[in-house]
């Protein structure tokens, strides 16, 4: 049973890619071009959307077409204005490139 729920994608999954797709969209979507670009099955998608839009996680213009909703909106501002350290996983080569970059231009003794 597990196994095939990671073959398919547990829902946690398929909700953040659905969110990820939206938010990085340059055109609204629709439901049946979320189905198709995420391999998720329409009635999946249907659902899934449904409840995001409850949640006020995403909108449906009068066309249809899925948007981003006001939380999404609320968790990208929270994001890009949080005080929290971005934690780089190079931090050591940078420390390293900056310093090598400054030895050559001289502007470090």
């Amino acid at each position: 049973m597990q196994s095939s729920l990671r073959e398919k994608g547990s829902a946690v999954s398929r909700v953040m890619q659905i969110i990820e797709a939206v938010s990085k969209a340059e055109r609204p979507l629709s439901p049946a071009d979320l189905a198709i670009f995420l391999h998720i099955p329409k009635p999946s998608i249907h659902r899934l959307l449904n409840q995001l839009e409850e949640d006020g996680f995403v909108q449906t213009t009068l066309r249809g077409l899925i948007i981003p909703g006001i939380r999404m909106h609320g968790v990208a501002w929270g994001v890009l204005h949080s005080e929290r350290p971005v934690v780089s996983p190079y931090p050591r080569a940078l420390k390293w490139f900056i310093t090598i970059a400054f030895n050559l231009t001289g502007h470090c003794s």
